[in-house]
């Protein structure tokens, strides 16, 4: 991975250790010819050249004293607790409300208490536009405490494709919106030039796709920002964005002003700036989760739309939820290889969404890892593209869910190794009545287990395998009724056993083929541990009660750990209840009065 030094953010900066203003006046800017930048209050250079060394050095020790301050832990000083994605950054409040009015506002208007008398709060409280990141974050506050800007940590501004260059890739873009939205937040003007600078780089540089995250930060920032929009809107309406990306992904303003560009150039005849009607109404009964509405709205076209040339797979992907587009795949009358006018397939478009659960239903479905796009890309250059170092390159957790941007690309590297047009094919054998028990039991406990160990992967190929469409699994056994028994026995005729194992058999090959990692270590531990303790009767007294012990031991933390997934499961699953009611039934009373 790439250093990324202070010159990717300025010029101006050749290293930490430069300070060109003090801290009181809040500057980190050299001065230039023309009067420094704007917006920044610029110490004069020559001043500072005339300034005698202990003057100087001065104020260097006195800025890295009180950057010390945040990284320091032999004596905790602070007063104030900001809590930032899940993590406690310690503050000094004095120094933050003389630096940035916004942070003075903030603490002296606020009442919230933290334990030790501090006071906590919350960032994600404070952001009604934008994103801020931790890392942007302690950028930040290491500025407003030392007035140096410092190199963010490694891997931050980096993806992890071994051939870009990381001057205009995903992360260093967020990145560097981020930083701009949040000196815009916390009022420090100096900051927010440096940031416009470096993404005015970015416009011609990055792709549309990436250029989007842009224009919403300078919309949201106001005011000086105008020459940065501008390159924004004129880079917009130079794309093939159509309209449809257009009103999903920008303001309105900046949707009309796109429209007003093309309008007054070529490119307004080379893009289309009208969508059908019938498939507007596909769109938006995707929007309300309503597949039964794109049924009948496909049967009202008869034959004239159908999914294909609706790019309804294509929008469900990129827009809705990914439990609507593993319905709309149901169908089975979409081509999953289809491209859209960008020559984009369905599998660049999840790819670009980054959700996991879509991409492996999608190859599960035929679809090609292989395909390129315009500019030559395959789906997994495209997530490594978008995919930060930092993110990808810390190691898992068990029992903690991965990275949804490293497991997009385990899957698709998985997809591309082998055969692109393998298919899943469930094993039908046939069991006996005790061999039936045996394997239910194995697969049932098997998928508990990767639920307490690999959460995330788990959901992907359990989803995939529709796994909930089945008898819920309680993991109790019908004569305990209580809870903190793993399952030792099946009622075969309580339940549709064959659809239950045929789900449960479909999640473990799932696994087995996009996550063969997390599958090793379930191996290990069922053809070790598990298989052993069901057969519990076997061996010596002294065996027996071992095996015992170890059985115990397991069934408590599977217990505990069900119970905690299970509640997360049912509540995440609850996501798309919504439906058009009322557009559905007037859509049925239509299509039967024309009958």
């Amino acid at each position: 991975m790439a250093q990324v030094s202070l010159n990717a953010f300025s010029p101006s900066f050749n290293s930490s250790s430069n300070i060109s203003s003090n801290i009181s006046n809040n500057s980190c800017y050299k001065s230039t010819a023309s009067g420094g930048e704007p917006g920044a209050h610029s110490v004069d250079s020559t001043s500072i050249q005339a300034s005698n060394g202990p003057e100087v050095a001065a104020l260097q020790k006195l800025s890295s004293n009180f950057e010390s301050l945040l990284s320091t832990t032999d004596i905790d000083c602070s007063d104030a607790e900001i809590v930032v994605e899940d993590r406690v950054v310690s503050v000094h409040r004095c120094i933050l409300a003389s630096r940035s009015p916004f942070f003075k506002e903030k603490f002296f208007s606020s009442s919230s208490q933290a334990a030790g008398g501090k006071q906590r709060y919350e960032l994600k409280d404070w952001l009604v536009k934008g994103d801020l990141g931790y890392d942007a974050f302690m950028i930040l506050l290491g500025y407003l405490y030392s007035g140096k800007v410092k190199a963010p940590p490694h891997g931050v501004c980096t993806c992890i494709d071994d051939t870009c260059v990381h001057d205009a890739c995903r992360p260093a873009v967020i990145f560097a919106v981020q930083l701009m939205y949040g000196a815009h937040l916390f009022k420090i003007p100096e900051l927010v030039s440096l940031s416009q600078r470096r993404l005015l780089n970015f416009v011609e540089k990055a792709l549309v796709e990436d250029v989007i995250p842009i224009v919403i930060a300078a919309n949201a920032c106001e005011a000086g920002n105008d020459q940065l929009l501008n390159c924004c809107i004129h880079r917009m309406a130079r794309s093939t964005l159509d309209m449809v990306a257009l009103e999903k992904e920008l303001p309105q303003e900046a949707v009309t002003r796109v429209l007003n560009v093309r309008r007054n150039s070529v490119l307004g005849t080379a893009v289309t700036t009208t969508v059908d009607k019938t498939v507007r109404r596909i769109q938006r009964a995707l929007d309300s989760d309503d597949i039964e509405l794109v049924r009948l709205l496909l049967e009202e076209g008869e034959g004239r739309i159908n999914l294909d040339n609706a790019y309804a797979l294509h929008y469900a992907v990129q827009y809705c939820d990914a439990k609507i587009t593993a319905e709309l795949l149901e169908l089975q009358n979409a081509n999953v290889n289809h491209r859209n006018p960008r020559n984009y397939t369905v599998l660049h478009i999840a790819a670009m969404r980054r959700e996991p659960r879509t991409i492996a239903a999608l190859l599960t479905k035929g679809a090609d890892p292989y395909a390129l796009t315009s500019d030559d890309r395959t789906a997994l250059q495209i997530s490594r593209r978008l995919t930060r170092a930092i993110d990808f390159y810390q190691p898992p957790v068990q029992g903690k869910e991965s990275h949804k941007d490293r497991l997009c690309i385990e899957i698709l590297e998985r997809a591309e190794m082998e055969n692109p047009l393998a298919a899943i094919v469930p094993h039908n054998h046939s069991y006996g009545g005790e061999d039936l028990k045996m394997r239910l039991l194995y697969l049932e406990n098997r998928v508990a287990l990767a639920k307490l160990l690999f959460p995330m992967e788990a959901k992907v190929a359990m989803e995939i395998a529709h796994v909930d469409m089945t008898s819920e699994f309680t993991g109790f056994g019908a004569s305990s009724g209580a809870p903190g028994h793993i399952r030792t026995d099946v009622d075969l005729n309580e339940t549709p056993t064959a659809a239950r194992m045929s789900a449960l058999a479909r999640t473990v090959e799932l696994g087995k083929r996009f996550f063969p990692r997390c599958s090793e270590v379930l191996n290990k531990f069922m053809d070790d541990e598990v298989s052993e303790l069901t057969c519990l009767e076997k061996g010596t007294p002294e065996e027996q009660k071992v095996k015992r012990q170890r059985y115990d031991e397991l069934k408590g933390v599977l217990s505990e750990a069900f119970s905690k997934d299970k509640a997360d499961f049912e509540k995440s699953g609850m996501s798309s209840s919504s439906s058009s009611t009322s557009l559905r039934d007037g859509l049925r009373h239509k299509h039967v009065r024309n009958r």
